[in-house]
């Protein structure tokens, strides 16, 4: 028979732990896991020394495994929801507002949502507005478009516009910004997307702790992976570390890649502005057109002219976009996990409020993906090589690209349907198919083409001038080619399309040609700027 310990005599109330006994960790054990982020002028404390604890070993071997503390810590929020007062959450501008409750429990999450709190709130916002609801908004301004086009050319609508040759109506235009700023303002995303703030209640700590814990889970919940980027994203530790925990999710790494969208917070806030100043321009242009002598030629300045402050202000954006890629480069080639940022490291892990002891969240995670990697070399490996490499070819995909800008100038598409519903108002339906395809190939080709060729030339004058002077005329360097290339082009319209009504020697046979000279010019224009675009990528991934 087993012989008892003696006890001591005790207390009341006291407690006396038996020899060599060790607790065990309550399934209840708050884990303490806090996420915050440095304040601005970090430094790097010394390292602190911290022997492993039960409950670290347990956190470590939760993460790591990829499994939820429970199935109803995975929480998704719809897009409308994530976005709505304005981005209050992915902006940070919680107040007083509970919006945990925004979120619901779910197996399966379309989309997680990776950002860094250091970016600008307001510029992940717009972005996140315009991946999100961009292509609906285009497709119904298209709509609204041709809806004004139909109106108009059965005569429903009368002509709005006098004593203009090109159009005699602005309906397709108008009808068009109609219908694409209410489908922006009124259009609910219902994809669930994982935003910490909504998904992570804030207000319990041990429903943040189990999140946290439950963040591998989380993530292999997740179909796919968008990640908001700004120089400050692969500086912050948990940044890197959902990366980490995502790429491990995946079985196959080339999946992984196809899952992974990388989008820069200057997106959407560049389309949106661009797009609102050609809507706008597109809205004057009549009163250019006619104060302009009424001629091709000159509506081909008036858009040189009319795009300058805005475009001029685009190429700016560009050139720093492209001199972040440079960053970008420099940040993700010389990557180390100690040079990431973890805020329980800079208060030396104890808690300002209580006092008390903070675990690691540092040594946590580089354990996990020690397990997942198999060291932390390996995984830095992966960083400096494969994502490196998929970051840089998303951020600089011209096919990306191409698909943004066929978006966003989606409205050069509303002016044609107002020409062709003039001429099909007055009988020109022959030539109106004509004006139709040169239309498209406006739209698909001749624009597109130019934007990327100034994205091109962006690049090659990426670098910030001091002088601020030199700095604008850099910019406005980027846009001399596009807007010669665009003048000449109107022109090149003029002496062809247009001239097409007033050749009356010309035959069937020969204005079929001209259309056809046209569009196959369009596409010249395009190939040759898509490769200009190709070397400059390639010459940005090789350095």
């Amino acid at each position: 028979m087993a012989v008892l310990p003696e006890l001591a005599p005790q207390t009341l109330g006291e407690v006396e732990e038996l020899p060599g006994y060790q607790p065990k960790l309550p399934l209840e054990h708050d884990a303490g896991f806090y996420v915050h982020e440095p304040c601005d002028g970090w430094t790097s404390p010394e390292p602190v020394t911290q022997s492993s604890t039960l409950g670290e070993d347990w956190m470590v071997n939760m993460i790591a495994s990829m499994e939820p503390t429970r199935s109803e810590i995975i929480r998704g929020v719809p897009v409308h929801c994530a976005l709505q007062g304005c981005g209050q959450a992915i902006r940070g501008r919680l107040g007083r507002r509970r919006l945990y409750k925004l979120s619901h429990a779910t197996r399966r999450i379309d989309e997680f949502w990776s950002h860094s709190w250091h970016a600008s709130g307001w510029m992940k916002y717009v972005t996140a507005w315009y991946l999100n609801t961009a292509a609906v908004a285009a497709a119904f301004g298209m709509g609204g478009a041709l809806l004004g086009f139909v109106l108009r050319a059965t005569a429903v609508l009368p002509g709005t516009v006098s004593n203009n040759t090109f159009t005699d109506s602005q309906w397709s235009v108008l009808i068009g910004v109609i219908f694409y700023c209410l489908s922006l303002t009124f259009w609910r995303v219902r994809r669930l997307v994982f935003l910490d703030l909504l998904c992570i209640d804030q207000d319990d700590e041990s429903l943040k702790g189990e999140a946290m814990i439950s963040m591998g889970a989380i993530l292999k919940s997740s179909a796919s992976m968008l990640v908001l980027w700004d120089a400050s994203w692969v500086q912050r530790f948990w940044c890197v570390f959902e990366l980490a925990s995502f790429l491990r999710s995946r079985k196959v790494q080339a999946t992984a890649s196809q899952k992974l969208s990388i989008r820069p917070n200057l997106m959407g806030p560049v389309f949106f502005a661009g797009e609102a100043g050609l809507a706008f321009l597109l809205l004057a242009l009549p009163g250019l057109f006619q104060a302009l002598d009424n001629t091709i030629e000159a509506m081909g300045s008036a858009l040189a002219v009319g795009l300058l402050p805005s475009f001029l202000c685009l190429a700016h954006v560009a050139r720093n976009f492209c001199c972040s890629l440079d960053t970008l480069q420099q940040q993700l080639a010389k990557f180390r996990l100690t040079d990431a940022m973890c805020w329980c490291c800079t208060v030396n892990h104890v808690d300002d409020e209580t006092g008390e002891p903070l675990v690691c969240d540092r040594e946590i995670m580089l354990k996990c993906i020690g397990i997942w990697f198999g060291s932390n070399a390996d995984f830095e490996s992966l960083v400096q090589g494969q994502v490196r490499t998929t970051l840089l070819r998303q951020l600089t995909s011209p096919v990306y690209l191409y698909q943004q800008i066929v978006l966003a100038c989606s409205p050069v598409m509303w002016l044609f349907w107002d020409r062709i519903a003039t001429l099909v108002a007055h009988d020109e339906a022959d030539f109106a198919v004509a004006v139709f395809l040169s239309g498209m190939a406006w739209w698909l080709l001749a624009i597109p083409s130019m934007v990327l060729l100034g994205l091109a030339i962006a690049y090659k004058l990426r670098m910030k001038q001091a002088c601020w002077v030199l700095d604008l005329l850099f910019s406005l360097a980027v846009l001399v080619p596009a807007s010669v290339m665009l003048v000449a082009f109107v022109m090149f319209y003029g002496f062809t399309i247009e001239a097409i009504p007033h050749a009356a020697e010309w035959s069937v046979a020969v204005k079929i040609m001209v259309v056809v000279a046209f569009l196959a010019t369009s596409v010249m224009l395009a190939m040759c700027t898509h490769y200009m675009f190709w070397k400059a990528k390639k010459r940005a991934l090789s350095e």
